[in-house]
């Protein structure tokens, strides 16, 4: 410790201080200390740590699915963040399985983590609540769960989602479909109220009948979109860009001219995207980089200090109309 302190320029007690995660050093002075650590092989004995401090710091992550670009980059994000303040991320997958999601808190909750971070495949709290450890925070994040003793962050999608309704009905189109996720998920109805809404509002009447769900994780949305271009609808919601690709590929092998025989309203989760979808359609664009940070940010708070009242933080999705000229496709360009 005294070698990495003298090369870092910096005093001991400030090199403990970094490799025992404590919040009082600056980032900059983190990093250098972190940087200098790595280049003398300077390794730290997390058993002994642990002993000494009572920390594993580790923090497990539960994900409903690993193949997501959604989930992939919000991981990407979390895990650079708490790298740089010496904290592992222990990533699990309950593949949207709820006896999955147990089986990952049972092991969350053995003192292998510090903190746990659920990406729930159920809104039903009643279902799982008592697996959740007692002794360590957790945080929900992505779908909400709306209770107030659980720390959680969250994105609205309505009032994006009403205002491109609203722009579509300006331009004539009248009769909706929505494909929601799996129907078990329970969670389908904060993704399309804004729709809904929009609708009910301007006096036209959704047929409920039009929303369908996917039959697993990203499959369906294909069959699903063509049974509702079949029964007449001019706009077709896809709620991820997994979703997205899959019904437009389906549609256009049946031959439909897109933003002329049905046009699509989707949600974007790859902000990276700039020209696929979000110049094509009307899209709502999750903030996936600020979800990401926000989650990282919330949960080194709350493992340095753990007595902290929840707080439910909700973000906002982004509304981008398509071009004026949009787009008309005949063909799948890949």
């Amino acid at each position: 410790m005294q070698d990495v302190a003298q090369t870092a320029g910096v005093s001991i007690g400030t090199v403990s201080n970094v490799l025992n995660n404590k919040a009082v050093v600056s980032d900059k002075t983190r990093d250098k200390v972190l940087k200098v650590a790595k280049e003398l092989g300077y390794n730290i004995d997390n058993a002994a740590r642990m002993l000494k401090t009572g920390k594993a710091n580790a923090v497990g992550f539960i994900i409903p699915d690993i193949s997501s670009i959604f989930f992939s980059l919000i991981v990407q994000q979390v895990e650079a963040i708490l790298e740089k303040a010496g904290i592992t991320l222990i990533v699990s997958n309950s593949l949207e399985r709820l006896d999955r999601q147990i089986s990952h808190l049972k092991s969350f909750s053995n003192g292998a983590v510090d903190a746990v971070i659920i990406a729930s495949c159920s809104c039903e709290l009643d279902k799982f609540e008592r697996y959740l450890p007692s002794h360590i925070p957790v945080l929900f994040v992505d779908r909400p769960m709306q209770n107030l003793c659980y720390n959680e962050i969250s994105v609205t999608f309505h009032d994006p989602l009403y205002k491109a309704t609203e722009d579509l009905l300006l331009k004539g189109y009248r009769k909706f479909g929505l494909i929601a996720g799996l129907k078990e998920w329970t969670q389908v109805d904060y993704r399309t109220t804004g729709i809904t809404d929009c609708l009910k509002d301007h006096n036209i009447e959704f047929d409920f009948e039009d929303l369908m769900f996917i039959s697993e994780i990203n499959a369906g949305a294909g069959p699903c979109a063509l049974e509702l271009y079949k029964r007449g609808c001019e706009v077709i919601f896809t709620p991820n860009s997994n979703c997205t690709s899959e019904a437009l590929f389906a549609l256009l092998e049946a031959g439909a001219v897109i933003n002329e025989d049905v046009t699509l309203l989707v949600i974007n989760d790859d902000p990276r995207d700039h020209l696929q979808y979000t110049n094509m359609f009307p899209c709502v664009v999750q903030p996936t980089f600020a979800i990401g940070t926000q989650i990282a940010n919330r949960i080194l708070n709350m493992v340095s200090n753990p007595e902290l009242p929840p707080v439910l933080m909700q973000l906002s999705a982004e509304y981008r109309p398509a071009l004026q000229q949009a787009y008309r496709m005949k063909k799948w360009i890949p």
